[in-house]
């Protein structure tokens, strides 16, 4: 997700609803690309439940008005979240199978992290007029030596989403709509 931030430079009018805020994000807003202008519900706030960033990005949300924290169990309902007309949520995941499925908190058995808000910000994305769930991961990990996309997760593998959860797939080698 912080690669897609990068290139969203360009972007105007742009709307942030997130749990997690962070340098990325922050710095959309200094360049004027977040303005909140256009958003349904919260027009003119970036909404978050938290910050990890960087102390210069904790300075600027000091004294910033237009960003509001909000509890998790707002941020990350569903239901608000697809108040939000064309919502965009961007997740990353560990692995993806043929099917759709993904998990973004283990690999087998072997826990990485836990789900977070994933499931609620791409399920939300999906209800919400013109949404859309984009999930991006490298195609490869240890060095290309094996392959994230596969048949089936990993036997014991959590699954973080289901084929319905998900619209995109994105790999450094392009875009596949599911």
């Amino acid at each position: 997700p912080n690669a897609v931030l990068a290139s969203l430079t360009e972007k105007k009018h742009l709307g942030v609803h997130t749990d997690l805020l962070g340098d990325g994000l922050v710095e959309l807003m200094k360049r004027g690309v977040v303005d909140n202008s256009r958003k349904t519900i919260n027009r003119g706030k970036t909404v978050a439940s938290y910050c990890m960033a960087s102390r210069e990005t904790y300075e600027y949300i000091n004294v910033h008005p237009g960003i509001e924290f909000k509890e998790i169990d707002y941020t990350n309902n569903p239901l608000t979240i697809a108040q939000h007309e064309s919502f965009v949520a961007i997740n990353s995941a560990l692995q993806i199978d043929l099917t759709g499925q993904s998990t973004a908190e283990s690999l087998g058995k072997t826990f990485y992290s836990g789900m977070g808000g994933q499931a609620s910000f791409m399920r939300g994305a999906v209800l919400s007029r013109r949404g859309r769930s984009i999930l991006v991961l490298p195609s490869t990990a240890s060095n290309g030596t094996i392959s994230r996309i596969v048949p089936f997760l990993s036997e014991g593998a959590g699954v973080t989403l289901n084929r319905g959860d998900i619209h995109y797939v994105v790999t450094e080698y392009g875009i596949a709509y599911l």
